[in-house]
C-alpha cells in the first residue's frame, strides 16, 4: 500500500481549505493506522465479551441450542441432537454449531459464557478480517471506518448476533471468507477450493442459509464476465469437496437413523416451507428488511441513501470489489424479502458488506468540493459512531440484564447438592431448562402434579420440587407433605417434610401451605 493519500475515484485533489478536512483525516490515518486498528479491536473485544456470562439467557434458539449441545456431549452423540432426551426436530440443522458449543463446554465447563464464546470469537475474527480485506481492496481510511461501523453495529452485536449462543455469527464468518474469494475464482484453483470448503461448512452450520450467497457468486461471475474465462472442469475439485462434506453428513445421518426422516424434514421445512409459508409467529412484509436496516443499521442506511443524490452519476461501481459488495448486500436482501418467513438475523452475514459500502460512501462524500456537505458527513459519521456504540453498551449493560427469575435459578447451585433431582410442576421454558440442567447440573423431571414424597431407603437422597409462585396457592392441598426451602417472586423450591416439622431456616411449618407469603426475596421464605 502506497503511503500517498488514496483519493476517491473521480474526485479532484484541491489545495487549500477546500481539501483540508479530507486531507488531514487521511494523513492522520496513514500515520496512526496500527493504533487505530488496535483501538478498533479493543472496542470489539469490549462489545463482544463484556458481561457475556451474566446477560439474560434468551428463551428461544440460544437456550435450546445450549441444551442440545450439552446433551450431545453427555451422550457422546456426534450426529443426533436431542432436547430433553428426545431427538431434536424443532431445530432442523446439521451438527457443526452443536460441535462448536460442545467443544466450548468441554474446555470451559457448562456455563453461559461457554455457550456464547464461539459466537463472540467468530465475531471478533469477522471484524479483524473486515479490517484486513477493506484495507487491501480500498485503503486504510476505509478499513478503519468500516471496522468501527461493524464493531458498533447494533444488528450485528445484539440478539442472535455476536453476543448470543446462536449460529449466525459463525455463519457470517464462513460466508465472509467464501465471498471475498469471488473475484479470484476465475484465475485461482485455491480460491475455488476455499470457496467450496467454506460453503460446505456453512451448510453444516445452517443448511440452506448459504443459498443467497451462492446466488451472489453466480451473479458476480455473470456481471464481471469472469464466467467466460472458466471451464466446467475447473470446478470439479471444488464440487467434489463440497459434495464430500455435505453428502457425507447426509449419508451418515441417514445410516444412523435408518431412514430419511430428518433429512427430508430439513429439506421440506427449512427450505420449502420457510420460503412459501409464514413460520415462527412472524409477519411477512415485502419491505420488512428495509425496516430492519433502518433500525439495526442506523444511521448508516440514511447515509447510503444520500450517496446518489450528491455524487451526480459518479457513484456507479467501476471496480470488481465494489460490484461484489453491492451484490453481497443486495442479493440476500432481495432473496430474504421474497421468502415468507422473515427474521432480522438473516441479514447478519451482509453487515460486513454494508459496513464497507458505508465507509466508501462517507469518504467519497468527504471528498466533494462543497464544504457544507463535507462538514455534514463528518458530523454524521462522528455522531453516528458515538450513538451506535452507546446503543450497544446500553443493550449490554441495561436492557440485557438477567431477570430475577434467572438469577434465582442460577443461585440454586449454592443451595442444593450437585446430584439433586428436581421435580418441576410446570412446562419448562428453554432458558429454564438450560439453567437448571446445563448450568446448575441438576436432573430434571417434569410432572403434571406434585408427587408423593418417598421415605423408604430406596428413595433418592436429594429430591426437591420446584413450583411457580403464582400456582402455589392453587396447589396447596397437594403440597402438605412438602416443606419450603427458598423462593422468590417467581418460584418456590420445596423438599419432603422431615419428622421434626421444621424447615431449613428454622421456621415452624404450618399444616397447610396456603398461608405462605414471601417477605424477603434475598433471605428465602419466612412462614406465617
Amino acid at each position: 500500500m502506497s503511503t500517498s493519500i488514496a483519493w476517491p475515484a473521480g474526485t479532484a485533489q484541491h489545495t487549500g481549505p477546500s481539501r483540508s478536512l479530507s486531507y488531514r483525516f487521511g494523513y492522520f490515518v496513514l500515520r496512526h493506522y496500527l493504533a487505530g486498528v488496535a483501538l478498533t479491536l479493543l472496542l470489539a473485544c469490549v462489545n463482544c465479551f463484556w458481561r457475556l456470562s451474566t446477560n439474560v439467557v434468551s428463551d428461544l434458539d440460544e437456550a435450546r441450542y445450549g441444551v442440545a449441545a450439552s446433551e450431545m456431549l453427555r451422550s457422546h452423540s456426534a450426529l443426533v441432537a436431542t432436547y430433553a432426551g428426545r431427538p431434536e426436530y424443532w431445530n432442523l440443522k446439521p451438527p457443526l454449531g452443536y460441535w462448536m458449543q460442545e467443544l466450548a463446554f468441554r474446555l470451559l465447563g457448562p456455563t453461559v459464557f461457554a455457550m456464547r464464546v464461539p459466537s463472540a470469537l467468530c465475531a471478533l475474527a469477522l471484524i479483524s478480517l473486515t479490517l484486513a480485506i477493506t484495507r487491501r481492496w480500498f485503503g486504510r481510511r476505509e478499513a478503519l471506518l468500516a471496522g468501527l461501523i461493524l464493531t458498533s453495529c447494533f444488528g450485528f452485536m445484539s440478539y442472535h448476533g455476536a453476543r448470543s449462543g446462536d449460529l449466525d455469527s459463525a455463519l457470517s464468518l464462513l460466508l465472509l471468507i467464501a465471498t471475498v474469494q469471488t473475484p479470484r475464482l476465475a484465475a485461482s484453483s485455491s480460491a475455488r477450493m476455499l470457496w467450496a470448503a467454506m460453503m460446505s461448512l456453512g451448510f453444516l452450520l445452517k443448511s440452506f442459509a448459504i443459498l443467497p450467497f451462492v446466488f451472489t457468486t453466480g451473479l458476480y461471475l455473470l456481471w464481471s464476465g469472469d464466467w467466460r474465462r472458466m471451464r466446467v472442469r475447473d470446478w470439479i475439485p471444488g464440487l467434489v469437496l463440497f459434495c464430500a462434506v455435505v453428502l457425507g453428513w447426509i449419508v451418515a445421518r441417514v445410516s444412523h437413523d435408518g431412514s430419511m426422516y430428518f433429512v427430508s424434514r430439513m429439506f421440506r421445512e427449512d427450505l420449502l416451507w420457510r420460503s412459501t409459508r409464514v413460520l415462527d409467529n412472524e409477519t411477512a412484509r415485502p419491505l420488512g428488511y428495509l425496516a430492519v436496516l433502518l433500525d439495526r443499521f442506523a444511521p448508516w442506511s440514511l447515509l447510503l441513501a444520500a450517496v446518489p443524490l450528491y455524487m451526480r452519476g459518479g457513484w456507479q461501481p467501476r471496480n470488481p470489489q465494489t460490484r461484489l459488495l453491492l451484490l453481497w448486500a443486495l442479493v440476500p436482501l432481495l432473496t430474504f424479502s421474497l421468502a415468507r418467513t422473515q427474521h432480522h438475523w438473516y441479514l447478519d452475514p451482509t453487515y460486513p458488506a454494508w459496513s464497507m459500502l458505508t465507509a466508501i460512501a462517507a469518504l467519497r462524500l468527504m471528498g466533494l468540493s462543497a464544504q457544507p456537505v463535507r462538514l455534514l458527513v463528518v458530523g454524521l459519521v462522528m455522531i453516528g459512531l458515538l450513538l451506535c456504540e452507546v446503543r450497544v453498551l446500553w443493550r449490554i449493560g441495561w436492557t440485557d440484564r438477567p431477570p430475577a427469575s434467572q438469577t434465582f435459578l442460577m443461585s440454586l447451585r449454592s443451595r442444593l447438592p450437585a446430584d439433586e433431582l428436581i421435580y418441576v410442576c410446570f412446562p419448562l421454558a428453554h432458558s429454564e431448562r438450560f439453567i437448571l440442567e446445563v448450568v446448575d447440573g441438576y436432573r430434571i423431571r417434569e410432572v403434571t402434579a406434585p408427587p408423593e414424597p418417598q421415605t423408604d431407603a430406596s428413595a433418592p437422597q436429594h429430591v426437591t420440587l420446584l413450583v411457580r409462585w403464582r400456582n402455589l396457592h392453587r396447589r396447596a392441598g397437594a403440597l402438605i407433605q412438602w416443606r419450603p426451602l427458598v423462593g422468590n417472586g417467581d418460584y418456590v423450591l420445596l423438599a419432603p417434610r422431615v419428622s421434626s416439622g421444621r424447615d431449613l431456616i428454622g421456621a415452624k411449618l404450618p399444616m397447610t401451605l396456603g398461608a405462605i407469603r414471601v417477605e424477603s426475596l434475598d433471605h428465602g421464605l419466612h412462614m406465617r
